[in-house]
């Protein structure tokens, strides 16, 4: 039969949970990458054009989420990619395994592999997503890691932040991460069909 739906809310609870602890030490890990000395110098370093005399770079540009799509964060994560592009860095987008439109030439595209039964174009987490698809990305991300040499890692939102604590658990590479919006603002308006408190917890205790 069906399992009760009490022990349905208890896994999902303890499946945030882990995913709490897990997002909270990568957090505390990259807070220098983002915060530190360092990080000024490597925002000037991905903005400055070539012909001004700074160096070239590869960036992983981690995608959390349909890619290319017509909506916000996909927009402006292809928007700051195509720019990257034209400045003369190497740019990898490293993305799930659909989008709704052409991704451009000027870009390195890497995808997991594709799952017919999943093509939700809509935005936020679900447990697919949490469960399978970011397990997937941060798999890929990895592989690009060890057969690119890239040199910085700009993470989208915080499931982008989650998959590139994963992957560079063990390359150290210098890591930008790009919030987009307050967790508190959104995420207790997704269906995880878990109680408000909890979802505005972890939202409030992330922003």
């Amino acid at each position: 039969g069906l399992m009760p739906p009490i022990f349905l809310l208890a896994v999902k609870i303890a499946f945030l949970v882990i995913l709490y602890l897990f997002v909270a030490r990568a957090v505390r890990a990259v807070t220098l990458d983002v915060f530190g000395p360092r990080a000024e110098r490597r925002r000037a370093l991905l903005f400055r054009a070539p012909y001004e005399g700074g160096g070239l770079v590869n960036i992983a540009m981690v995608a959390a989420c349909p890619y290319p799509a017509r909506r916000g964060t996909p927009i402006r994560i292809h928007r700051l990619a195509e720019g990257m592009a034209a400045r003369g860095h190497k740019v990898h987008v490293v993305t799930y395994h659909y989008g709704s439109g052409a991704s451009g030439s000027t870009l390195s595209v890497h995808r997991i592999p594709r799952i017919r039964s999943y093509q939700n174009l809509s935005p936020g987490p679900t447990y697919v997503k949490l469960a399978l698809l970011d397990p997937l990305l941060a798999v890929k991300l990895w592989q690009v890691l060890r057969r690119h040499r890239v040199d910085v890692i700009h993470a989208h939102h915080f499931e982008g932040l989650l998959v590139a604590a994963a992957a560079r658990l063990r390359a150290r590479i210098p890591l930008v991460f790009d919030a987009h919006t307050l967790l508190s603002s959104e995420l207790p308006f997704y269906p995880l069909r878990l109680p408000r408190w909890l979802t505005n917890g972890i939202a409030t205790s992330f922003d």
